[in-house]
């Protein structure tokens, strides 16, 4: 019973299991649908960094000061927000 108590259970790192953490945790779904050990895949989960949050969004607007549009109308700044708002 006492060398239980006193007997320690090295868990590998991520960098002793192959994993740098600089994987996102993504990357690890993508790992399961082609090698089917889950536990490498729950490794690879435990090392992975969390994936940020993506939000797309159907539409943007553009406000423009019409002062500062008013001094940006000189040469290749005047080209430019032409073509922008032509395009649009």
């Amino acid at each position: 019973l006492t060398l239980a108590a006193n007997a320690r259970v090295d868990q590998p790192t991520c960098d002793e299991l192959g994993f740098t953490g600089e994987q996102i945790c993504s990357d690890c779904d993508v790992l399961a649908q082609y090698v089917k050990d889950e536990e490498l895949v729950a490794d690879c989960k435990a090392c992975c960094a969390k994936d940020a949050v993506t939000v797309k969004y159907t539409k943007a607007e553009l406000l423009v000061d019409q002062w500062r549009l008013g001094a940006a109308n000189q040469g290749l700044h005047r080209q430019a927000l032409e073509r922008i708002f032509a395009s649009s």
